[in-house]
């Protein structure tokens, strides 16, 4: 019979090393981040803007890295409790049949080609808030004909039965909370901007292009017919993440990243909102040949 064998202790100093060498590669990422800030103030240039350009792209990718071992050492760590776990007396093991302790050290089978990569969450909450915020905006005040927030309210007198409970005054007043601007737009627009800072770490590209995405949307939501089909379509957005997000709890970590990376893609404002803010920041280098300006009105010269 195979024997399985694992130090548990000496593995788990080895995933608190690699913990603890993975945070202070993403302070030095942050510390870097500051720097890259302080130079963008000190330096003003054509050649600044393309140079923090690939700074900050670098800066990303070396983020990534430092992300992914840390989710290498928690994975480790994991790892360790599973072979303790399977270890204990009389436990038998769920993986794939393998006797318990006695015959080995501790049994677990080791994960192989898994990712490495942590699920977002934070587009499953985003996109839930913002759908479930416009549909409350779109219940009336008040209305005899359909479901209002008034009419709640008088239903929920009803089922305390106590006209005066006061629960149409109270609906009423959280309509008007929820139908204010600061919430309806601002919620989603905080959450964003939230949500572009952890991923760039540069709260002006955070603000810019959250900026862009949310007059994207208003202006979409302002056109006749197309508002309603755009509507339609960040509704199937949300449920789409929200799909994402059960995977992920049941266990298809795989396959939940492989969908939200999908829906990434089909977010079409904020993929418009990055596009348009980075070619403000950054535009494009149009670079003049001065010497053959100087050929060609040389030659249309000697044409007259």
């Amino acid at each position: 019979m195979t024997i399985l064998h694992m130090e548990t202790e000496q593995v788990r100093e080895v995933a608190g090393q690699m913990e603890y060498q993975a945070l202070t590669l993403l302070e030095q990422e942050e510390a870097l981040r500051d720097a890259s800030i302080r130079l963008e103030t000190a330096w003003q240039s054509d050649g600044a803007a393309g140079f923090l350009g690939e700074f900050r792209s670098l800066l990303s990718r070396y983020r990534t890295q430092a992300e992914e071992l840390q989710a290498l050492a928690l994975r480790l760590q994991k790892e360790v409790e599973e072979w303790e776990l399977a270890a204990q007396p009389g436990m038998a093991s769920a993986y794939g049949g393998i006797p318990a302790p006695g015959s080995i050290d501790a049994s677990v089978v080791w994960e192989v080609g898994g990712s490495t990569l942590p699920f977002d969450w934070t587009k499953p909450r985003d996109k839930t808030t913002e759908s479930i915020l416009k549909f409350l905006e779109k219940i009336p005040y008040d209305s005899r004909i359909r479901p209002s927030y008034k009419g709640i309210g008088r239903w929920l007198n009803q089922l305390v039965g106590n006209q005066k409970a006061g629960f149409v005054g109270f609906m009423d007043r959280f309509g008007h909370v929820v139908k204010s601007p600061a919430v309806k737009d601002g919620i989603p627009l905080g959450l964003g901007i939230w949500a572009d800072h952890r991923e760039s770490h540069d709260w002006k590209h955070a603000l810019g292009s959250e900026a862009i995405e949310f007059g994207v949307d208003k202006a979409i939501y302002a056109i006749p017919y197309a508002g309603v089909a755009y509507g339609v379509y960040n509704i199937g957005l949300a449920l789409g993440y929200l799909g994402t997000g059960v995977l992920e709890i049941t266990g298809h970590h795989e396959t939940a990243l492989k969908w939200q990376e999908t829906l990434d893609q089909l977010d079409i404002s904020e993929r418009l909102g990055d596009a348009i803010y980075d070619f403000i920041a950054h535009p494009p280098k149009i670079s003049l040949d001065l010497g053959l300006v100087a050929r060609l009105e040389a030659h249309f010269a000697c044409g007259f």
